[in-house]
Parts: structure tokens; sequence; C-alpha cells
């Protein structure tokens, strides 16, 4: 019976055992174990039929308390959402920027199976632009390329938007070289040194340059993240694989523009490169004739950054890795511009 039963208050053991016989029943001490015995069973039958039923369901209050004191020994739950955020771009069949894009017009695909919601859905002057132009300094570009890096410059002053956006320059050869980020008019792109040497590491700059820590604020997490690349797209001189700074890329958000300028009746090694940067990425790759046309290239690209949208959704899939992802608009007629991929980490 104990096994199944609390234990009785105190109180009533010691009543029983303190009681003094009472005339009229002079045979009370000859039973005294009976007595005892049958006082005992009804002390705990009373204390059990008098317990008060537990409530059936916890006020909020005593779940709210459950969740938050682990200390306690008590069960917490935590809820752990991964969010992917893709920045896109849309152009209708003259390949002009669409800048009145509504959530609805959008399908999102991932690993080939339609997303079914959508957490988030920003236009490009609600969100911060986080800028970086990486320079290829190497002896591989040739002299005309500095009026490519002033116009770039110019580009940039023109697009970021003082207290809001961020713009950083580097410089690469063998090595990355990079400058303080929103530099004014003391550090200007023609200032970057030519490197007069034979080793030009283009995959290990775009590695290093998109996984840097962010120097904004918090808010920096759903920034419009941009890389200009001024790159011939050669090669010979890095750790890293082109899959690698491929993958760094769309791991942390980036899209890439690449331009250089050549003779376009003969295809250069690096071009390919270029285009498999761009694509991979959402961005686009221009291989000019002639760097005169810059200008036009730069003024095209700043009409896709200020029509972007960005939006965030849960992967189906929580298995760390690759997982291809496709941004579709219902009408057919406009044609999206975004990375090929995303990431789950933190496994």
């Amino acid at each position: 019976m104990s096994k199944f039963l609390p234990k009785a208050p105190m109180n009533t053991l010691c009543a029983v055992h303190a009681g003094a016989p009472h005339e009229g029943f002079p045979d009370m001490h000859s039973s005294s174990s009976a007595f005892l015995a049958g006082a005992l069973f009804l002390a705990l039958l009373g204390a059990l039929l008098g317990r008060a039923p537990a409530p059936a369901t916890p006020p909020a209050s005593a779940n709210m308390s459950s969740a938050n004191t682990s200390s306690a020994g008590l069960l917490t739950l935590r809820k752990d959402v991964r969010e992917v955020a893709i920045t896109f771009i849309v152009n209708d069949e003259d390949g002009r920027p669409v800048g009145d894009l509504r959530p609805d017009q959008i399908g999102i695909y991932a690993d080939g199976s339609p997303v079914r919601s959508m957490h988030a859905f920003y236009r490009e002057h609600d969100l911060p632009l986080n800028l970086t132009v990486l320079v290829d300094t190497s002896d591989s570009i040739t002299p005309n390329f500095l009026a490519e890096l002033k116009a770039t410059d110019q580009f940039a002053a023109r697009l970021v938007r003082p207290s809001i956006d961020h713009v950083s320059w580097a410089g690469f050869a063998a090595r990355v070289e990079t400058y303080p980020a929103n530099s004014g008019p003391a550090l200007r792109p023609a200032a970057f040194g030519r490197n007069a040497i034979g080793q030009t590491a283009l995959y290990d700059a775009i590695y290093a340059v998109v996984n840097r820590e962010p120097t904004q604020s918090p808010q920096a997490a759903l920034s419009r993240k941009v890389l200009i690349l001024l790159s011939d797209g050669e090669d010979n001189w890095s750790r890293r694989s082109l899959d690698d700074a491929i993958q760094a890329a769309q791991a942390n958000g980036f899209t890439i523009y690449c331009l250089t300028a050549h003779d376009t009746h003969s295809q250069q090694k690096g071009d390919a490169v270029l285009h498999k940067l761009a694509f991979a990425t959402g961005g686009r790759a221009y291989i000019l004739s002639s760097y005169d046309h810059v200008d036009g290239v730069l003024a095209q690209i700043e009409a896709e950054l200020r029509s972007q949208y960005l939006l965030a959704f849960a992967p189906p899939s929580t298995s760390c890795g690759a997982h291809s992802v496709q941004i579709v608009s219902s009408d057919h007629a406009l044609q999206t511009q975004s990375r090929n991929a995303y990431y789950v980490d933190g496994c």
C-alpha cells in the first residue's frame, strides 16, 4: 500500500500515538495493534482522497517558467530556424529592370521542389547596399585599365547613399590589399599601385573578400552584397580553386559583376572564368571591346542595383551543404536573374 499512497501528515500519526484511553473501552490496550493499523489506514485514505487533482492544462505563466528556467532542471525547448536570403533582379522582354514587382509574381524552387511560403520580400530602397570593388593590379592588366578604375569610382560615388550604404575597395596581385571603408577623395581607385610581377591570385582574393567580417551594424544581415570585379579573369597563383571562390560568394550572399576589355575577335582564357563567376552568383560578365564603353556598362549595373529585390525563405531541406535554388516569375515575359545555389551550415 505504501508503494502507491503518499505518506500521511506527521501530525495525524502523532495524534494516534498520544491519545489517552477512554473509559468504557477497557480492552483497547489488548487490541492496540488492530486499532493502530485501522487508524493508520483511515488516515492514509483520507489524505489521498483529500488531495486536489492536478489541473489538466498548466497555466500560461507555468509554461513560460518551464521554458525559461533550464537551470532548475526543467525541459527547455528551442526552435532553430535556418533562413535563406536571395537577392535577385527581374528584367522585362527588352532587358530593362522591373521595379514594381509583387511577391505573388515570384516562385521559389529549392532542389527542384517549390517552396510553399516566403518569409520576407524587400525592394531595393528598403535595404542597404554593401558594395565591394575588387581590382586586379597585376601586370596582366593594360595601362588603359586606369580609365576603368576612375569610371568605377564615379559609379560608386553616385550609387552609395551616405550613412546607409557601405563601399570598400581592395586590390590584388599575388595577395589582397584592402583599403578603408567608405574612403573619400584621399583614396581613389587610380591610387592602386601597379604590381609588375607575374603572380595573380584571383580566386584567393575573391575568397578572402567575401569572407571578411562585415564592418556594418547588425542590420548587415539584410543588406544587398555586391562585388564589382575589375579583372581579366586570369589566375596563376591561388591556393583556392574557382569553385572555392564561387561557393564562398554564394554562401555569403554576394552577387558578382565582372568587367574587362580586350579585342573581342578572340576569346581570352579568363573570359570563361568571369562568365562562370557572374552566372553562379546572379550577376553579369561584361567583355568589352574598349574601355571607352565602361561608363555605359556601369550605368546598366547601376540601374539593376536600383531595382534589386531580396526574399527570404526557410529551406525545405536542413541537410548541410549546397542546394540548388531558382527564382522564377509567373509572367513568362519577365526574366529573373539570381544565384543558383544556397548553403546550409551549422549542422
